[in-house]
């Protein structure tokens, strides 16, 4: 009889304690991993959008051995015709390259950018072709997709 009854205790204040330390201090530290993922990917997402332009550049390039530095140079819309929810534009220009292609995010839909909210893709020419390269522009390197760490 004093068997049955000693398993029926149940938990004791102190390892409801260890528990609840073990409980928060997995939160603490996993929390803001799993935020800054949620951006990173957002932000990742996105990147798709400027494969049409990288296309045309390089076909540009490839053509004409010179690189486009707007967007009314290739016949696509002004850098707002490519609004997204978290996207504000696209933008080909010179910068840090001519040809380099500039995703401007949404500070509206991602606050935690702040005003760093550019990333940039730019060309090399390579072999007699052309490579894209990444430029983390402005964007924080927690929020850098893994192509522009």
């Amino acid at each position: 009889m004093n068997r049955a009854r000693r398993s029926c205790q149940g938990w004791t204040i102190l390892e409801l304690m260890i528990v609840l330390f073990v409980i928060s201090i997995l939160a603490v530290v996993a929390l803001p991993t799993y935020f800054n993922y949620q951006v990173r990917a957002k932000i990742a997402n996105e990147i798709g959008q400027a494969a049409p332009m990288k296309v045309a550049i390089t076909e540009h390039y490839l053509t004409s051995a010179s690189w486009a530095t707007s967007n009314a140079e290739l016949d696509f819309q002004s850098g707002e015709a490519y609004r997204t929810k978290y996207l504000k534009g696209i933008e080909i220009g010179d910068q840090p390259v001519p040809g380099a292609i500039t995703l401007y995010y949404s500070i509206d839909a991602l606050p935690q950018l702040g005003e760093k909210n550019t990333l940039v893709f730019y060309p090399i020419e390579q072999n007699g072709g052309v490579i894209w390269a990444c430029d983390a522009g402005t964007l924080a390197e927690r929020y850098r997709p893994s192509e522009c760490r």
